[in-house]
C-alpha cells in the first residue's frame, strides 16, 4: 500500500511560505496498490488537487470516501481536473443521511457554487455509506462512526491484506466524556479501527495548551490522538488536521516525539563528547542518573583525540595535548584519572627560545628552575612559595561552581586583606608589565609569560595575567603531562568511566535542535531524526552560537539575553603543522630537545606585537611560535628512533593580509602556502 498525503490542514486552507513543511490544503489522501495509480481517496478537501498533478494528466477512476460534510473535506471535490474528464469514473461515498446526491448538492451547487457534482465531465455519482466492512477499488475497508461536531462522521479503517491503516480525521473525544487526562475518553469504534494498524492518521488540531479553551469545538489534542495510537496498538501515528494558524511544523513533530513510547529517553541528555561532556556525564550517572551522550563525530572525545596524520606508527594529537591544568582539576581527583590513565612525564616541561642559542626553561626540579633564571632564581622561588600559600587557593576559586564561597573564604583567610588585594590587582594587570615587574631579566620574564601564548589575550592587555601565571605555576608544580598512547586514550577512559557508572555514548548524532516546550528544554533532535527526552536536564558542550541561535532558536530566548550574545566573538585561529621525524629535532638552544612545550614566542614586544596583528586580521610578521614534542616524554608516539612534533601559532581565523609584505590575502586559498 501506497499513500499519498495531499492535504493535512483543517478548518480551512492555509497558504503561504509558513506553512510549506506541512503545507496549507486542508484534508485528502490518495491510497494506491503498489506500482498502480492512485483508485482510493480519503476525503475531497482542497488537497484533491495535488492528486491531479500527481497523475500527470492520467484521468482518475476510483472512489473517494468522505468521511463528514464540512467545507474542509468537500472544497476540492468541484477542482479535481483529474476527474473532470470526459473519461473519468468518479464515486463518491458519504455517510449515509438520506438522499446523497441532494445532501451533497447542500455543499457544491448555486449559490455555493455555480456548478453541481454531477454537471462536471465524466461520471459523478453520490451514494451513501452504511457503516461496515466492504471491498472498495481492491482495499478491505471498514467504515464506522466517530463522533464529531453536528455532522456524521466516519473514521475508515483501508487494508490491503498485508498492512493497514485507520484514517481519523476529525474526532470530538470529550463529546463521551474528560476522559483520565482531560483530553476525552477513547471512544470504542476509535479503538476497533486503530488496532493493531500500521500507521494511526488521527485528528491532532491542537496542543495540551490549546485544547482546554476549544474542547467544545469538535477535535482532539496532539495528546488524544498519540494515546490513542499506544492504547490500540498503532505501530505508527501520523499527526493530522493541523490547525490553520499552527505554524510550527517542527512543534508538531516535536510534541509527537515526547509523547511516544518507543523514542529514546534519558534522565539527562548531554550534547557533545568532549572532555567537559563527558566529565559532566560521569558526574551525573554516578548519581544514578541516566544519561546519554550525543556526538556528533564518528568517535567520542571532540578536541581531546589522537590519529596517525602523517605516516604509520606516528601517533599525533591533533588538538588537545598536554595536560598540566588538568592534573590540578578536582574532576582529575574524583575520578581518579592518574589511575585510569598511563602518563608520561618530561623532566623539562616548558621553556621558551630567548635568542637562537639560549632558552629560559621551567624543569620539574624547582631549585633547577631558580639556579637557569641566574638573577631571577630567587623572585621565581618567591612567586612559587606565594603560589603554595596563596596562589592555588585564588585558583581554587576559580575552579569551584558558583557561588564559590568556601573556597573564597580560604583564599582570604590565607592572603589576608592586604595579599587580597595584592592579587586582584595581579591579575588585571596585563602579564607583560607584571612579568617586567617581578623579573629583572628576559629569561624570567618570558618562563613566567610565555604561557600567554596559549591564549587569545596579548601580553599588553588587562586580564591576561590569570592564565599566564597558572600555566607557569602549573608546569613547576605538574609538569605538563601527556597520555601515553596519545590524547585519545585520555578520551578512553572517560568514556569507559561514563560506561561503567551506566552512561551511553552515541556517535554520529549530530544534536540539530533543542525542543522548547513550555519555556523548558524537553529533548533534543539529530540531523538524522532522532529524538530524546529529556527527564531532568540537557547539557550542552557546545559553541554559543550553535546552541542558541541554530539548536534553541531565537525566539525561545529573551531579548536581552540574545543582545549578549551577540556581542561574542571567537578568538583568533590555530595554523598547525604536524611532523613526523625520523630522529628527534636537533636544537641549536642547550635543553629545548628535552623540551615538552618549547616557545619560539620572541620578547614581550613582539609577542604584543604578533597578537595585535592576528586580531587584525593580517598574518603576523613574526609569529608567536609553540612547538610540541610529546614523544620525548612517551617514545610510543613514533616508531623506534623516531620522534613526533608539532608547530602552532596564532593567525586570523580568515586572513585579509600578510603583515610582513603588506600585501591583501583573499583568505588561507592563497595564505596557507606562503605562510607555511
Amino acid at each position: 500500500m501506497r499513500l499519498l498525503i495531499c492535504g493535512t490542514r483543517g478548518s480551512t486552507p492555509s497558504p503561504g511560505p509558513a506553512f510549506i513543511r506541512y503545507g496549507g490544503q486542508t484534508s485528502c489522501i490518495a491510497v494506491a496498490h503498489d506500482d498502480d495509480d492512485p483508485h482510493l481517496v480519503l476525503d475531497g478537501g482542497t488537497g484533491l488537487r495535488r492528486l491531479t498533478a500527481f497523475l500527470e494528466g492520467r484521468t482518475f477512476n476510483g472512489t473517494i470516501l468522505v468521511g463528514h460534510l464540512h467545507w474542509d473535506h468537500t472544497h476540492g471535490l468541484p477542482f479535481f481536473r483529474a476527474g473532470d474528464q470526459p473519461d473519468a469514473r468518479v464515486r463518491v461515498l458519504i455517510p449515509s443521511q438520506g438522499d446523497a446526491s441532494a445532501v451533497m448538492a447542500r455543499a457544491v451547487s448555486p449559490p455555493h457554487f455555480p456548478v453541481r457534482l454531477e454537471e462536471l465531465r465524466g461520471t459523478w455519482t453520490v451514494e451513501n455509506l452504511e457503516p461496515g466492512e466492504r471491498d472498495i477499488e481492491g482495499f478491505q475497508v471498514t467504515s464506522l462512526d466517530v463522533p464529531h461536531k453536528l455532522s456524521r462522521t466516519y473514521g475508515f479503517r483501508v487494508s490491503d491484506g498485508t498492512s493497514a491503516i485507520a484514517y481519523m480525521s476529525d474526532h470530538w473525544p470529550t463529546s463521551i466524556g474528560p476522559g483520565a487526562d482531560g483530553f476525552g475518553e477513547y471512544h470504542d469504534n476509535a479503538l476497533a479501527l486503530a488496532e493493531g494498524v500500521d500507521m494511526l492518521i488521527h485528528d491532532a488540531q491542537y496542543t495540551s495548551e490549546e485544547f482546554p479553551a476549544r474542547a467544545d469545538f469538535g477535535h482532539s489534542a496532539i495528546e488524544y490522538a498519540i494515546g490513542l495510537g499506544r492504547k490500540a496498538g498503532a505501530k505508527a501515528v501520523m499527526l493530522y488536521h493541523h490547525d490553520p494558524d499552527l505554524r510550527s511544523g517542527r512543534g508538531i513533530r516535536h510534541r509527537a516525539a515526547l509523547m511516544s513510547s518507543t523514542m529514546d529517553v534519558a534522565d539527562a541528555v548531554v550534547i557533545g563528547s568532549g572532555p567537559n561532556g563527558l566529565a559532566a556525564g560521569i558526574t551525573l550517572a554516578r548519581k544514578g542518573w541516566d544519561v546519554i551522550v550525543l556526538e556528533r563525530n564518528a568517535t567520542p572525545g571532540g578536541a581531546v583525540a589522537s590519529a596517525e596524520l602523517t605516516k604509520p606508527g606516528y601517533v599525533h594529537d591533533p588538538f588537545s595535548a598536554f595536560y598540566g591544568l588538568l592534573h590540578s582539576s578536582p574532576v582529575f581527583r574524583e575520578l581518579k584519572l592518574d589511575k585510569r590513565v598511563a602518563w608520561a612525564h618530561f623532566e623539562t616541561p616548558v621553556g621558551a627560545a630567548l635568542d637562537p642559542s639560549n632558552g629560559a626553561f621551567i624543569h620539574r626540579d624547582l631549585r633547577r628552575t631558580a639556579d637557569g633564571l641566574g638573577e631571577d632564581g630567587e623572585a621565581w622561588l618567591e612567586l612559587y612559595t606565594w603560589w603554595q600559600r596563596v596562589g592555588t587557593r585564588f585558583f581554587d576559586t576559580m575552579l569551584a561552581p558558583l557561588p564559590s564561597i568556601r573556597p573564597a573564604l580560604r583564599f582570604l583567610r590565607a592572603a589576608k586583606i592586604k595579599g587580597a588585594i595584592d592579587t586582584a590587582r595581579m591579575m588585571i594587570t596585563p602579564v607583560g608589565e607584571v612579568a617586567r615587574q617581578r623579573f629583572s631579566t628576559l629569561a624570567g620574564q618570558m618562563a613566567f609569560a610565555c604561557g600567554d601564548s596559549h591564549t587569545d589575550l596579548s601580553v599588553d592587555q588587562a586580564g591576561s595575567t590569570p592564565m599566564a601565571l597558572i600555566l607557569a605555576m602549573l608546569a613547576q608544580q605538574y609538569g605538563m603531562p601527556v597520555p601515553v598512547g596519545g590524547a585519545g586514550r585520555l578520551t578512553d577512559g572517560l568514556v569507559a568511566l561514563l560506561e561503567e557508572a551506566g552512561g551511553r555514548v552515541h556517535c554520529s548524532e549530530e544534536v540539530s535542535t533543542v525542543v522548547v516546550e513550555r519555556g523548558r528544554a524537553r529533548a533534543v533532535e539529530t540531523s538524522r531524526g532522532r529524538i530524546v527526552r529529556a527527564r531532568h536536564a540537557i547539557l550542552a558542550d557546545t559553541g554559543p552560537r550553535v546552541l542558541f541561535h541554530q539548536m534553541v532558536g531565537d525566539e525561545h530566548l529573551p531579548a536581552r539575553f540574545l543582545d549578549g550574545l551577540r556581542t561574542f566573538r571567537y578568538g583568533t585561529g590555530m595554523f598547525k603543522v604536524d611532523l613526523a621525524l625520523d630522529a628527534r629535532a636537533q636544537w641549536i638552544a642547550e635543553g629545548a630537545a628535552d623540551c615538552g612545550v618549547f616557545h619560539l614566542t620572541g620578547t614581550l614586544d613582539n609577542m604584543a606585537r604578533a597578537a595585535f596583528e592576528a586580531r587584525r586580521g593580517l598574518l603576523p610578521s613574526s609569529p608567536m611560535l609553540i612547538v610540541g614534542q610529546q614523544s620525548i616524554a612517551d617514545p610510543s608516539r613514533a616508531p623506534k628512533g623516531g620522534a613526533t612534533l608539532w608547530v602552532e601559532t596564532h593567525v586570523p581565523p580568515q586572513p585579509r593580509g600578510d603583515a610582513a609584505s603588506r600585501k591583501k590575502i583573499n583568505g588561507w586559498e592563497t595564505g596557507r602556502e606562503p605562510f607555511l
